[in-house]
């Protein structure tokens, strides 16, 4: 207290040293009038805030991730319509909450909807855990192994724009129609999370837009081979006789002389 009395003046004149403005400046900001109070009611706060968005951003996200995992997993033919009206809830919210910014989602919440409160920490509190509750949803969903996707896919080529925002990935998938069915659909509702671990493995100025198409063309060509084996053994069995009889007229031909 005494140094800051004593030095104040020299800061106002001018002739203070880098220390002793240090000082005064520190004092002003954190000593006088107990404002370190200030600061340390603003960390709790915040940590307060913390807390509390990201309970609500975990809760979340794993209640979208579940219902919308859940109606992924459905089978062809037998979809809940219950299930299919809640997914479509959670996909407009997750939709609408990635593509809307932070600040104006905390403009709308607290100047719309909660306008009549001034509770402000509750209000961005609940403003950030719906925010990321959406982006810990597409997490999770991404994170959840799919058991639809079947474990002989492979990507046969891929088709890039010039313009970066788009691709086509051909993909090859080994067993029936119905397995080649389940993956492509699994593989098309993961696009989100596989196109964000493209842009974090792949500096681009765009991460395109991923689409897959399934190839066929390896198992036309499996299927070509094996009919020209057939073709090969049936030719090869009808022949068969042909030389069995020249074979014998030979023999016959060598007793006789």
């Amino acid at each position: 207290m005494e140094l800051y009395e004593l030095w104040k003046p020299l800061m106002r004149d001018g002739t203070a040293s880098f220390w002793q403005e240090f000082y005064v400046k520190f004092y002003q900001a954190f000593i006088d009038g107990s404002r370190w109070k200030q600061y340390l009611n603003g960390v709790g706060t915040t940590l307060l805030v913390t807390a509390l968005a990201l309970t609500l951003g975990i809760l979340l996200g794993i209640l979208v991730a579940v219902i919308r995992t859940a109606h992924d997993q459905q089978r062809t033919g037998h979809k809940n319509p219950i299930l299919g009206l809640f997914n479509g809830i959670c996909k407009v919210y997750v939709t609408v909450i990635r593509g809307t910014p932070m600040m104006v989602q905390l403009l709308i919440m607290g100047f719309v909807i909660f306008s009549f409160s001034r509770n402000y920490t509750m209000v961005g509190a609940l403003t950030l855990g719906i925010n990321s509750g959406a982006y810990v949803s597409e997490i999770i969903r991404g994170g959840l192994k799919d058991p639809r996707i079947s474990p002989w896919t492979s990507v046969v080529a891929v088709e890039v724009a010039p313009d970066l925002k788009s691709c086509k990935a051909w993909i090859s998938v080994l067993g029936d129609e119905e397995v080649r069915k389940s993956t492509l659909q699994g593989l098309k509702s993961d696009e989100v999370f596989i196109r964000r671990e493209l842009a974090r493995t792949i500096n681009l100025r765009n991460t395109p837009d991923i689409t897959f198409v399934m190839d066929q063309s390896i198992e036309y060509g499996v299927n070509m081979s094996h009919k020209i084996d057939e073709v090969i053994a049936a030719d090869e069995q009808a022949q068969k006789p042909e030389n069995e009889v020249v074979e014998d007229t030979e023999e016959t031909e060598e007793g006789d002389e």
